[in-house]
């Protein structure tokens, strides 16, 4: 992927597994039996004022995009339960925070507004086009004089 000189490629941050609380509890999901005896169920989190190892506009960002996600205490908060094992509704969780990470790592455009300032010509042009169409959309109607 080709990317111009004044527009950056999005960061790629990893999070490093050590600085996430792994709790384990008995999911809901699938499993027949076993949902009543194993802790399948994954929930990942991080305290976001703590991450050092994000960006201080990631964090912002984050918190801007994913509240739901996000405790009273700061805490970032992904939990998975879809999957029968803890290794697969890890790695489910896992994979979840990062992709919200990343789409909170990518630094939006600021948009400029332009003004456009409508010339005599183009004024004159436009109300001539709306004259038209309000000539076609008339002739629309009953034909038929009963």
């Amino acid at each position: 992927m080709f990317f111009s000189s004044h527009i950056s490629p999005p960061r790629k941050i990893y999070i490093p597994e050590s600085y996430l609380e792994v709790n384990h509890s008995r999911s809901s999901g699938p499993g027949g039996q076993n949902v009543n005896k194993v802790n399948t169920k994954v929930e990942l989190r991080f305290t976001i004022r703590d991450a050092f190892w994000l960006p201080v506009d990631v964090r912002d960002r984050l918190r801007e995009q994913r509240p739901q996600n996000i405790t009273k205490d700061d805490e970032f908060i992904v939990v998975s339960q879809e999957h029968r094992t803890q290794e697969q509704n890890y790695s489910e969780a896992l994979g979840k925070m990062q992709e919200f990470i990343d789409k909170a790592a990518i630094v939006p455009k600021e948009r400029v507004v332009t003004e456009y300032e409508e010339g005599e010509h183009q004024e004159f042009k436009r109300i001539d086009y709306k004259r038209k169409r309000s000539n076609i959309k008339s002739l629309r109607g009953s034909r038929w004089d009963d």
